[in-house]
């Protein structure tokens, strides 16, 4: 009877803990897929509301992009829910741009000239996407880079934005610390995520107004590895180049 016992509660416990890992999972992948959106339309309904009566024709055009990142928002928490695969490094930097330019921030790209693993597309594409949701959320940012190098070690990723009010910090380059106890989910999630693939995250404030993410991953030589097509890449310049464009 003591043997049967210590058996029900073992299945009792695992059953507990695979609910909360499961539940874990959609918090996190709601948080990671979802801010970004949320932001953006935070964003476009701000913009409408000073556009009503002053320049209607934009506004109405406004309205229409907002009715699209609301399909795009509900879409992508059908994802979630159904726990499909959900981003891609590619679309995160064709969105990019698209969506900072709202806010009158530049953006420059800047990637290896070699196809990307597809592997990059888990592990990066959720960087692209929250760096870009906090510079939407936290910054006064006018410039946000995107620089990728390769190296037989692997791809380094550099995100940086100005807009940050570092003074606290004073003219010095210092790291912020990611983790459990970081404020905020958005960057302690990524490090998990890094650190479930074998990379490294570190964030910083550089100078007086400069924030910079850093991401290191090893990835497979590119003959082993499924690789992202070069229109594709040739697609996320073209955008790069459209945004940056009076």
């Amino acid at each position: 009877m003591g043997t049967a016992r210590l058996l029900e509660e073992l299945r009792a416990d695992l059953a507990r803990f695979a609910g909360l890992s499961e539940r874990l999972r959609l918090a996190r992948d709601v948080h990671d897929l979802l801010g970004l959106g949320l932001s953006a339309l935070a964003l476009k309904a701000d913009l409408i509301g000073r556009l009503v009566g002053r320049d209607d024709n934009r506004a109405a055009a406004e309205i229409r992009q907002m009715r699209r990142l609301c399909a795009t928002a509900r879409a992508e928490l059908r994802q979630v829910t159904e726990g499909q695969p959900w981003l891609s490094f590619e679309n995160e930097l064709a969105a990019a741009p698209q969506v900072l330019a709202s806010a009158g921030i530049e953006v420059r790209v800047s990637l290896p000239d070699r196809p990307l693993p597809a592997q990059v597309d888990d592990v990066l594409a959720p960087v692209v996407r929250e760096a870009v949701t906090n510079i939407l959320r936290h910054s006064a940012a006018t410039l946000c880079t995107i620089e990728m190098t390769d190296s037989s070690a692997g791809l380094r990723l550099v995100i940086g934005n100005d807009g940050v009010d570092a003074s606290p910090l004073g003219p010095t380059s210092r790291a912020i610390e990611v983790g459990a106890n970081s404020p905020g989910r958005g960057l302690a999630n990524l490090a998990e995520r890094l650190r479930a693939s074998g990379g490294r995250l570190a964030a910083s404030v550089v100078g007086d107004c400069r924030f910079e993410l850093v991401v290191e991953v090893g990835v497979p030589p590119v003959a082993e590895a499924l690789t992202a097509p070069a229109s594709a890449r040739r697609r996320v310049r073209s955008v790069e180049e459209t945004a940056a464009s009076p």
